[in-house]
């Protein structure tokens, strides 16, 4: 069988649908990834493993830019759907297509419509948070212009009406009424079994006291005035070891008068970490959520982009006792520092609410209960 992945740039989404990809060529698979440009060297580097890549082009064969907000820029390939379809249509010939669940937003829904094949939309953050997707939306500086390019992709139609398979790395506590939904596959979280290489961090070193760490994602993880105001919440709490994940981006000189209880690195070895954190500071995003709730370890979160999952899952799970939720605006030194010491002060309660969720996670099936779902979900399609 023949397949198309959509993928969309960045660590967080792809590197959980790595597991599901390889597992399906396995199967005998053959699997085109189709990527904006500015991913494509990022891809290159993983997905060599299951299959080849190709740029997404526009009606001039020109590589189509990609130009943040993410869901901006899918919207706007609308204009390459027909120069798109005629690829597909005469050089791949898809029997079913993959995609981050980002692009059921619009081109993925429409090339599964208009190709009349099944759609398999991998969810790399809970399903549940695609409900009314375009509301959420609403907060981004351009309404006006989402709302058009919305219009323009609805010309081809009721882009719910496909065969479309949801396969969400989340579990059933966070999915609600989904969880009896038949086009729903929930298979738990897919970025735990990575190899990491530590290197020269120091890792012993997390032995000796409660650790405390902070990362913002690969995204925003550079942001300097929010990584000082929380460094500097806890610059007196000598007691406590500070991992401070920086992302590629930041200089560390900016930060190298911190003490000696202060480890700041461009990059950190996040599982090996995770595993002797107390508290997890995060701007939300899903596959560093799952990981801390996969070794039972409390977080704060402080969501970084409004229009994404992270104000989301930050809502929902500090509702199921995991954590405490505090809105990036509202944000100072002094309810930081409560926060942290507050979660310290429970850990045991915080923990227990983790570790519960980590294990329905578990639970779900993981890459094989994905790999096999999709493949009974093509089938049953062909009939």
């Amino acid at each position: 069988m023949n397949a198309v992945f959509f993928a969309i740039f960045g660590y967080g989404h792809l590197t959980p649908c790595i597991p599901i990809l390889e597992g399906l060529k396995e199967k005998g698979v053959k699997i085109t990834t189709f990527s904006v440009r500015d991913t494509k060297r990022d891809i290159q580097n993983i997905t060599t493993s299951y299959g080849s890549i190709r740029p997404f082009l526009d009606e001039n064969g020109e590589e189509f830019p990609f130009a943040p907000p993410m869901p901006v820029c899918i919207l706007k390939m609308v204009r390459i759907v027909p120069s798109l379809l005629k690829i597909l249509r005469e050089e791949i010939k898809p029997d079913f297509l993959l995609m981050d669940s980002m692009y059921s937003l619009g081109v993925g829904s429409i090339v599964a419509k208009e190709l009349d094949i099944p759609c398999i939309s991998l969810c790399t953050c809970p399903a549940s948070f695609y409900k009314n997707i375009s509301e959420k939306f609403s907060v981004l500086p351009n309404k006006d212009e989402v709302k058009k390019l919305f219009q323009q992709n609805e010309m081809y139609g009721n882009l719910e009406d496909i065969k479309k398979l949801s396969v969400t790395f989340s579990f059933p506590e966070i999915e609600g009424d989904l969880v009896n939904d038949p086009n729903v596959l929930i298979v738990g979280a897919m970025s735990i079994n990575r190899t990491e290489n530590v290197g020269d961090f120091p890792i012993e070193r997390l032995n000796k006291k409660k650790v405390i760490y902070i990362s913002m994602g690969t995204v925003f993880s550079g942001a300097k005035n929010l990584l000082n105001t929380l460094c500097e919440s806890l610059i007196d709490d000598t007691d406590l070891i500070v991992v401070v994940s920086l992302g590629a981006s930041a200089n560390l000189d900016d930060f190298k008068n911190l003490p000696d209880n202060f480890i700041c690195r461009n990059f950190v070895p996040q599982l090996e970490v995770l595993k002797k954190t107390s508290v997890f500071v995060t701007h939300g995003g899903w596959n560093s959520t799952t990981e801390a709730l996969f070794f039972a370890v409390p977080l704060i979160f402080i969501p970084q982009m409004m229009h994404s999952d992270q104000p989301f899952n930050a809502k929902f799970l500090s509702d199921l006792g995991v954590g405490i939720h505090l809105p990036g605006e509202s944000l100072t030194k002094e309810n930081f520092r409560k926060a942290v010491f507050d979660i310290l002060q429970n850990s045991e309660s915080f923990s227990e609410n983790c570790k519960k969720l980590g294990k329905s996670m578990q639970n779900c099936g993981g890459a094989p209960r994905a790999i096999d779902g999709i493949l009974k979900f093509v089938e049953k399609s062909k009939r």
